[in-house]
């Protein structure tokens, strides 16, 4: 199961870098990435063995961090602290619905884009390369 939810993540990432030159994207494009930062950290979680329980349907992106941090998982500085301000966002459901839409303090589309795809790449290598559909490295 690992490997799907990781699989998602990426092909999440890959839809969101399509909206991230489109300025009247951006709820679309934030909800994408907090999706695509969500189901990386879940992937980790499986990978690693961590046993199921709460953190499975959490949104709680910070939570889900910490819980990765603990098992090994360690992006590249900065990542971290963009997975914290995006966390009460995504776990509030901002970007999902129009009602809870209001202004948001976030990262550029650019950056957001390059935290989320260096936390796929720390994911990634908790796999062999060969098990990851779509997955390549992009520098």
């Amino acid at each position: 199961m690992h490997l799907e939810k990781f699989a998602w993540a990426v092909s999440i990432l890959e839809g969101a870098r399509r909206l991230a030159d489109d300025k009247s994207n951006r709820i679309p494009l934030f909800l994408l990435i907090g999706f695509s930062v969500e189901n990386a950290l879940k992937a980790h979680l499986e990978k690693k063995g961590e046993p199921p329980g709460k953190w499975e349907r959490s949104h709680d992106l910070a939570d889900l961090y910490d819980k990765a941090s603990a098992t090994g998982l360690a992006p590249i500085e900065g990542v971290e602290t963009f997975v914290r301000a995006l966390s009460p966002l995504h776990k509030d459901f901002v970007f999902r619905y129009p009602e809870k839409a209001g202004i948001a303090d976030l990262f550029s589309p650019a950056s957001s884009i390059h935290a989320t795809d260096e936390l796929c790449r720390a994911v990634a290598q908790q796999f062999d390369p060969g098990e990851i559909p779509g997955w390549t490295a992009k520098r």
